[in-house]
């Protein structure tokens, strides 16, 4: 998360694995975070980008956001809900998006 805030457009949610713990996941838009299909992670594990996604093709303040959320997930010291956009009110309900009054 920037100083602005999370990028304005695409789709982060944050949430609990129990292998890796919390995981924070970029989406391209609504549709692709509906269908689990994220293009970029970041856990305590590392910064992934998944499917068959080009770096240049990801915007560069995910990538720095992704990198910052690693950093602070591996350092056991960050509370990353800020770079929420959307999240669900249950396990398989749908996703919602997050006002500034909800944070």
């Amino acid at each position: 998360m920037t100083a602005a805030g999370p990028a304005p457009s695409g789709v982060v949610t944050v949430t609990g694995n129990a292998r890796t713990g919390t995981v924070v996941r970029w989406y391209r838009d609504l549709l692709a975070a509906t269908h689990n299909r994220p293009t970029l992670s970041a856990s305590r594990d590392g910064v992934m980008i998944h499917g068959q996604v080009y770096l240049h093709t990801i915007p560069a303040e995910w990538i720095t956001d992704a990198t910052l959320a690693y950093e602070a997930l591996k350092a056991g010291a960050g509370d990353v809900s800020g770079y929420a956009t959307h999240r669900r009110a249950d396990a398989v309900g749908p996703l919602e998006p997050i006002t500034q009054e909800a944070r």
